[in-house]
Formats: C-alpha cells, sequence, structure tokens
C-alpha cells in the first residue's frame, strides 16, 4: 500500500469541512428555536422593540447564548480571542434578529416597526429647498415620486430645515456631498441638530460633466424606500466595536460602503451599507434591541 501523504491531508480537510457545515446547520437549528422562544416570549401584541422587558429578555438570552462562542473563542488559544469571541457573538445575534423578526412577521408583529413611526402630520408633499441650478434640478427628480408636490424656498440652509422641523414642509433638501470635498461636513451637522433623516438621494452632474454633487431629500422619521436600484442604511456610531457591528451586518447580508468618521468626535463614526431586502428588518432590530446610542440616519435609495 503506497503511502500519499498528500491525499490523506485533503482527505482530512475535506472531512473536517463537512463536519463543520453540519455543525452549523445545527447551530443555526438551535438559533432558530431561541427565536421561536423570543417569539412566544412577544405574543402577539404590537412589539416595540425599546420596550424594556423585551430588551431585558432578549439581552439575558444572547447572553447565556454568547457564553458558547466565547468559550469555544477562548479555548482555541488564538491571539485576540476576546475580539473574536465579540465578533462570532455578534454574527450569531444577528442570525437571531433575522429570525426574530421574520417569526414576528408571521404573527403579524412588524419587529422593527419603530425606525418607522411618522412625526410629522402634513398630508401633502411640500419640499423645501435653497435655489439653485442644481437644487432645481434634484426637486425635478425627487417630484417624479411624489404625488402633488409644491415647493417652498428658503434663504438659508438653516431655514430650509426649520421649514421641515416646524412642520411648514414634510421636506427639505440638502447637498450633502461632492467630487470636490466629499461627504459635506456643515450640511451633517445640520441633519442632526434638526433630526432629519435621508429618505432619498440623487446625484446631479454639473453642466461640463467635470463633477456632480449628491443631494438628499431629508424628512424627520426614516421611511421605507421604494424607488431606487440600490438604497442605502447610513448609521452614526460611537465608540462601538466596529469589528462586531461589521460581522453582524455581515450576517444579515449588508455590506459595507463607506466609512467616515465624525468631524469634531474623537469616537464616532457614520457607516454607509448597501442594504440587503431580505435582511434590512433583522439588521435594524439588532441594532434597537442591542445599542441605546447609535442612530439611524438615513434609509434611501439612488435615484
Amino acid at each position: 500500500m503506497v503511502y500519499d501523504r498528500k491525499n490523506i491531508i485533503l482527505g482530512n480537510l475535506s472531512r473536517i469541512s463537512r463536519e463543520q457545515t453540519h455543525l452549523i446547520e445545527r447551530r443555526e437549528a438551535h438559533i432558530g428555536e431561541l427565536a421561536d422562544f423570543l417569539c412566544d416570549e412577544a405574543g402577539e401584541d404590537e412589539i416595540f422593540f425599546r420596550d424594556r422587558g423585551f430588551r431585558e429578555a432578549y439581552r439575558k438570552l444572547v447572553s447565556d447564548a454568547g457564553c458558547v462562542c466565547s468559550g469555544y473563542a477562548a479555548e482555541t488559544g488564538k491571539e485576540s480571542t476576546e475580539k473574536t469571541g465579540r465578533a462570532l457573538s455578534a454574527y450569531m445575534r444577528a442570525s437571531l434578529c433575522r429570525r426574530l423578526t421574520d417569526g414576528l412577521d408571521i404573527r403579524g408583529v412588524q419587529a422593527a416597526g419603530t425606525y418607522f413611526d411618522e412625526i410629522s402630520t402634513l398630508e401633502d408633499d411640500t419640499v423645501s429647498y435653497m435655489r439653485s441650478s442644481y437644487a432645481d434640478e434634484a426637486f425635478a427628480r425627487f417630484s417624479e415620486y411624489m404625488t402633488d408636490p409644491k415647493a417652498i424656498y428658503g434663504y438659508d440652509f438653516s431655514e430650509v430645515c426649520d421649514n421641515v422641523y416646524y412642520e411648514r414642509s414634510e421636506y427639505c433638501i440638502l447637498p450633502i456631498e461632492n467630487t470636490t470635498d466629499g461627504r459635506l461636513a456643515g450640511f451633517r451637522r445640520l441633519m442632526m441638530k434638526y433630526g432629519l433623516k435621508t429618505v432619498m438621494l440623487t446625484r446631479v452632474e454639473d453642466p461640463q460633466e467635470t463633477g456632480a454633487t449628491v443631494f438628499a431629500l431629508l424628512k424627520r422619521c426614516i421611511t421605507v424606500p421604494s424607488h431606487g436600484e440600490k438604497k442605502f442604511l447610513e448609521i452614526r456610531v460611537t465608540a462601538h466595536d466596529i469589528q462586531a457591528l461589521l460581522c453582524a451586518a455581515d450576517g444579515c447580508g449588508m455590506k459595507l460602503s463607506a466609512i467616515t468618521a465624525v468631524p469634531d468626535s474623537p469616537d464616532g463614526y457614520d457607516l454607509v451599507f448597501t442594504v440587503s431586502e431580505e435582511g434590512i428588518c433583522g439588521f435594524l432590530s439588532y441594532l434597537l434591541l442591542e445599542y441605546d446610542d447609535i442612530t439611524v440616519t438615513g434609509f434611501a435609495g439612488m435615484i
């Protein structure tokens, strides 16, 4: 019998891979059972993930389950085991949140609905913006997706935002990025000051096609975008383990599109994700249940 070292090694690797796949499938099945347990705890009444009782029940459950992942990571003896444990646990928690939202949806409960609560009481499509040829073009594009658009012109950008805040208009338009300066920090600060959320985006090229400006349509609440081939979710985070957050996002099919340090904030970041429609509600639920200080600043389609 000829001893073939290479084939033996390859055979062992193949066997281990099959065993690992089987174990992952078993783990996912048990995560599904945990999600069913939480669904039963929630009942069939409307549930808001910011409710203290439900969040505590969720966090207690994932704390117990997370010990399994952290314990495994510590036993491997690899460096950065603590970070590995958190990231692995984050992936598992993201999977749990996806299954939880699916289970609650079957029960007729919109689990991530907290983000989509309306604030404005206006019933028409009024849009406030500061006039320019570029802004006029952005308004024309956004208007195509409105029933009865009306423009209100502001003298400056603060007045434009005031109009939304005091319900003189439903929406406003701001430039948020251009090819010369990148992200426009001053307008980002206005968005945060007035609590404005991005609901639609458009890129306006200059006449010479040497540059472009991205304009955002904003309002005071997050809405589910129904237009645009690509959809983006933007969040602002402070002093968090970014690796674990990105791992959870990946578990929900969200792909990181951009990460930017927040000016005047040593530990703040804006993260933009390309949205997976299958995983977005699970990821929003994950954010609601896991964090107290993450702000969703936009959920928008690029038209």
